[in-house]
């Protein structure tokens, strides 16, 4: 009895690490967020096999925090997708920050998608994880655009505009 207690407990620990490091990397805040989706791409190459480039570091001026946050999480759910759908054997992020604009691109050699189809709902499955990013950016003028078809592979583009003070800075 005491055996199973202490596995459940051991579950939970690491279910709660798990959660925590996917809602917001220690590396996001210590270093950067080309270093934290780096990370992500790691996880995610070590768990499914499919062969990641993560982006660059990304030079120039710093990107504020919330906005760093936002496009982790919205990096860490293209990368999921991929993992979760694409049947990719590559994928490749960059990350770009000019004129005040944060271009995050993810692409996959995968099967590819209807996109038209799924963002609009026919493919409820599918089309939540691209509902959830466009929620987040919307608010804050941001943007995703995606390039697929079926049989060839997948094309997330991010665009993302920084705040003005966070320009002039």
């Amino acid at each position: 009895m005491a055996d199973e207690l202490q596995q459940l407990l051991d579950r939970a620990v690491k279910s709660t690490r798990t959660l925590t490091f996917d809602l917001a990397s220690e590396v996001l805040y210590d270093v950067g967020l080309g270093a934290a989706l780096q990370s992500l791409c790691e996880r995610a190459e070590q768990h499914s096999g499919i062969r990641f480039q993560p982006p660059e570091s990304l030079e120039g001026k710093p990107i504020p925090e919330s906005a760093r946050v936002i496009l982790y999480r919205v990096g860490r759910e293209l990368i999921q997708n991929i993992v979760k759908h694409s049947r990719a054997q590559r994928a490749k992020l960059s990350l770009t920050l000019l004129r005040g604009i944060v271009r995050l691109t993810v692409q996959d050699d995968g099967r590819g998608f209807e996109a038209e189809t799924t963002r609009q709902g026919s493919d409820a499955e599918s089309g939540f994880g691209l509902f959830s990013i466009e929620q987040q950016l919307r608010p804050i003028g941001g943007m995703l655009e995606i390039v697929s078809a079926p049989g060839c592979g997948t094309q997330a583009v991010v665009i993302f505009p920084l705040p003005t003070e966070a320009v002039a800075k």
